[in-house]
């Protein structure tokens, strides 16, 4: 979101599809881990580099690796500047939605992992939605805030439960203690598994 001015609100919560690899073949790990991590880890850490450094881990990757694009190695720097409270979609592919999370860890770095650029994450929702979206070709795309509503409103799967043992133990939570203290605390998690 923008304000008056044009500039964007530093406070304001942002919205991001990231693929767990192809295929969707992380998602696993990302739910084991409480993570949301991508590739081109020869970049390094790239949490405190300005621009020129930047830019110089750019020149070296794609010496080593001369089919990275400049725009592919972009996303890396975008992935680092995604915010703790902000919402992630996890993908597979062009057709399917495999969760969506509250970042609770910004960006840092992991050397010697396969996808080591990551952010910690809490996997609210982890059914499986149907989508066709066919824009998603990219590992990480800026969603709108209409757009992530629209997504995490799709039909959840066939073979999903009505209800994930997050939402019974939400329920449990707001049952044993049903003051407003406990909703507010708690009212992000309320969202998807237990409102949908």
């Amino acid at each position: 979101p923008v304000g008056p001015d044009g500039a964007e609100n530093a406070d304001s919560t942002r919205f991001w599809k990231i693929a767990p690899d192809a295929g969707g073949r992380l998602w696993e790990r990302w739910k084991e881990q409480g993570i949301a991590s991508i590739g081109w880890e020869p970049l390094g850490d790239v949490g405190s580099m300005d621009d020129g450094q930047f830019q110089q881990a750019v020149a070296r990757a794609r010496q080593a690796h001369p089919d990275w694009s400049e725009d592919a190695l972009e996303q890396v720097r975008r992935f680092s500047q995604i915010r703790v409270g902000d919402r992630v979609i996890a993908n597979r592919g062009t057709t399917e939605i495999l969760g969506v999370g509250i970042v609770t860890r910004p960006y840092f770095f992991v050397a010697g992992v396969e996808h080591g650029h990551q952010l910690g994450m809490d996997w609210i929702d982890v059914r499986r939605r149907a989508v066709n979206e066919g824009g998603w070709r990219r590992t990480l795309i800026n969603l709108t805030q209409r757009e992530y509503e629209r997504l995490t409103q799709s039909p959840v799967a066939d073979d999903e439960p009505a209800f994930t043992e997050r939402a019974f133990a939400i329920l449990e939570g707001i049952h044993a203690n049903p003051r407003i203290e406990y909703y507010n605390q708690h009212r992000e998690e309320f969202k998807l598994p237990v409102e949908y």
